[in-house]
């Protein structure tokens, strides 16, 4: 799975095409359901109260979807890190060794730098915040 930020920009569909995976008029269709997908989402972040606008850019919807899940009933919500600085590139991807090395991309920051980011610290606090409530409930 790439990263929301990678997906959001249609980079792993990019990627297949140059994989040759896909044909360019398979990416094109790709492209075109991907950005009607992420209007939807936008749609109904936004009916849900969560999104301010429908037309909103990457780090809104992302702060949207985290508090969409935060606040759902799951017992257990799982988030990549990467996500949280809008990471790209994906830590792992398929492949062998020799032709595409899994598991050897670092991650960008190390969890000292991190805490000091206010961007991220402010998204795992609203979603730390939003965990508490759901879980005082059920």
């Amino acid at each position: 799975m790439p990263p929301f930020a990678a997906y959001w920009q249609g980079l792993d569909i990019a990627d297949r095409l140059a994989l040759d995976l896909l044909t360019p008029e398979e990416e094109y269709c790709e492209q075109q359901t991907r950005q009607e997908l992420l209007r939807a989402l936008r749609h109904c972040l936004h009916h849900q109260g969560l999104l301010a606008s429908p037309e909103a850019e990457l780090p809104a919807v992302l702060s949207a979807c985290l508090a969409f899940l935060s606040a759902s009933p799951a017992r257990m919500v799982l988030i990549n890190l990467e996500d949280l600085w809008l990471e790209t590139r994906a830590q792992n991807v398929p492949g062998t060794s020799t032709e595409r090395p899994n598991w050897q991309h670092k991650a960008r920051y190390s969890l000292e730098t991190l805490h000091h980011m206010p961007q991220i610290l402010t998204l795992l606090r609203a979603v730390n915040h939003l965990r508490k409530q759901t879980t005082e409930i059920t």
